[in-house]
């Protein structure tokens, strides 16, 4: 099974989703990808930090989060080493 590539299928499904949201985001970075749907729960903030994903990535991570201003559920896929 290729986790990270359930992950962008997935992402992309949830980008479908979200388009009917007031101001959703895709955002993909070095190891990581997040859908926001910009308001204030955790349960529509989603993002997963890829196999090939980096100490940098996951700070990467938490800075767009940060710049959102919104709380965000981060899952880990298959084989990343944690």
């Amino acid at each position: 099974m290729d986790a990270d590539a359930l992950w962008r299928r997935f992402a992309a499904h949830l980008a479908r989703l979200y388009a009917g949201a007031a101001d959703p985001t895709v955002e993909r970075g070095s190891g990581w990808l997040a859908l926001l749907s910009n308001q204030p729960h955790t349960d529509v903030n989603l993002c997963v930090l890829l196999s090939d994903a980096t100490r940098r990535s996951s700070e990467d991570l938490v800075r767009l989060f940060e710049r959102a201003g919104v709380p965000g559920a981060v899952s880990v896929a298959i084989g990343h080493p944690v």
